[in-house]
């Protein structure tokens, strides 16, 4: 009996303690971790409104130009319908503090897309474009859990089941019904003239098969947004 009860205790304390890697998605296995030590993954490298570099085991965007955002992704098989985690780290290192910066993945072309967005004064805004067709998801909302100015920031995105969670260094912001996946591609989202960082890109999933995309458009120059994704943001005090 004593025995019995002590398996159950283990038992219980085993679901308690994996329960949380499960809502984060951490039980699921990594299928692309980028470290920006090298571009085995082909990420773009020429960008004629800015500039690109790998350095420091960094992945470099710099805007220069006012003429829109603009996307840089790769194409890594991404199984639809199944659960996933999206996961990357970001530093602003200069420019405008008032518009947007972040994770883009789902797509398909620069009209259908999803991404998820901060600021470097503290806000946060997730979009979803769908022919062409903007629908915000939030607005524009003011987050303590960013770490304003030239600082690191982790965003998360959790697909389990039909619902999507969102991170901000480990803090849940919002959940939202299922975002649908236009495509695959994967990458980031600048707005605005700034440069950022990236230290890594995590991609997990749990896929029936891996395949690989052929024939797949070269990766420069990214597509022109002709638009910002956050538009008019008042500046916000720092």
């Amino acid at each position: 009996m004593q025995q019995s009860r002590y398996l159950l205790f283990q038992l219980l304390l085993s679901i308690l303690l994996l329960a949380p890697r499960i809502a984060s998605g951490q039980d699921l296995p990594i299928l692309l971790r980028d470290d920006f030590d090298n571009n085995e993954n082909k990420w773009p490298t020429k960008f004629d409104k800015g500039k690109i570099a790998f350095q420091d085991g960094q992945y470099l965007i710099e805007e220069t130009s006012t003429s829109g955002g603009w996307n840089f992704y790769i194409y890594p098989f991404i199984e639809t319908g199944a659960d996933l985690v999206l996961e990357c780290r970001l530093k602003w290192l200069g420019g405008s503090k008032t518009e947007g910066f972040g994770l883009l993945w789902g797509l398909e072309d620069v009209k259908n897309s999803n991404v998820f967005l901060i600021t470097a004064s503290g806000d946060y805004q997730i979009i979803s474009r769908y022919k062409d067709q903007r629908k915000d998801i939030t607005g524009l909302i003011k987050s303590d859990v960013i770490n304003t100015g030239e600082q690191t920031n982790i965003l998360k995105v959790v697909y389990r089941g039909q619902e999507v969670d969102f991170y901000i260094n480990a803090v849940k912001v919002h959940t939202a019904a299922h975002m649908p996946l236009r495509g695959f591609g994967l990458g980031f989202e600048v707005n605005g003239r700034m440069k950022f960082a990236v230290d890594y890109l995590e991609f997990r999933q749990a896929q029936k098969e891996r395949r690989l995309i052929k024939n797949y458009p070269e990766n420069i120059a990214r597509e022109n947004l002709g638009g910002r994704s956050i538009a008019n943001i008042p500046k916000s005090p720092l």
